[in-house]
């Protein structure tokens, strides 16, 4: 790669598991420690060198839009789009409709609902990592707060490789990078990012990097509280 890679943050859903507090408010723009949970994702990808975003947006959209234009004028150099999802896309619907707003190869995408602590710096090593294979940023269930430790996602081998039963047990921490062209190929409409994943890991050709801090999954109102307390040690 010739530069940071442009990122996508997933921003898009309904937020259910986190009402009543996304009744009035998009979760992306719920607050963790006083700051949104978008500028706290913006802001680890910045620190390592991002400079072009591109966010999807359904549910108060219109909150969106003001957050995201606010964002753009308050960083200089950087660059903020939004694609706006009249129907709900899913995932990895929503990359591909806004692969038009994202340049280059590979694509970054990140959770607007999962951050790391700031004594890491995993996205450089998830860019050398990458080599035309879906990669992604892996988390020991131990260094997880917000997800049952009692089970995990897959399984992270020394060299990298990513299967079911080689390796450490990990969870993915909700950032990866994809492959334009395997976007590209996948259907139009609604459909799951999980469904590239599955495939990528089914032909033996998933790989993984893993995360040396933290990670906080805040998917709802508990998850929040958690995270809350564990920022504040």
């Amino acid at each position: 790669m010739d530069r940071f890679p442009d990122v996508m943050i997933l921003a898009a859903g309904l937020g259910t598991r986190m009402r009543p507090l996304t009744d009035e408010t998009p979760k992306p723009l719920i607050k963790l420690g006083g700051r949104a949970l978008l500028d706290r994702v913006v802001g680890l990808a910045h620190s390592e060198g991002a400079t072009r975003f591109v966010i999807n947006a359904h549910h108060h959209a219109g909150q969106m839009k003001a957050h995201v234009a606010a964002l753009g004028a308050a960083r200089f150099g950087t660059s903020f789009a939004l694609s706006l999802e009249a129907d709900l896309l899913n995932t990895g619907g929503g990359v591909k409709a806004a692969l038009p707003l994202l340049q280059g190869d590979p694509v970054m995408v990140m959770n607007s609902d999962s951050i790391w602590l700031t004594d890491d710096k995993p996205l450089a090593r998830l860019c050398a990592a990458y080599a035309d294979a879906i990669t992604l940023l892996c988390v020991h269930p131990m260094r997880a707060t917000g997800f049952s430790r009692r089970s995990h996602d897959f399984c992270l081998a020394p060299d990298g490789a990513i299967t079911t039963d080689t390796g450490a047990p990990v969870i993915y921490a909700g950032t990866a990078l994809f492959p334009r062209a395997v976007v590209e190929a996948a259907p139009d409409g609604p459909f799951s990012l999980y469904d590239l994943i599955e495939a990528a890991l089914e032909a033996g050709t998933l790989r993984g990097v893993a995360l040396g801090t933290d990670w906080l999954h805040v998917g709802d109102p508990a998850a929040l509280a958690l995270a809350e307390a564990r920022l504040a040690r």
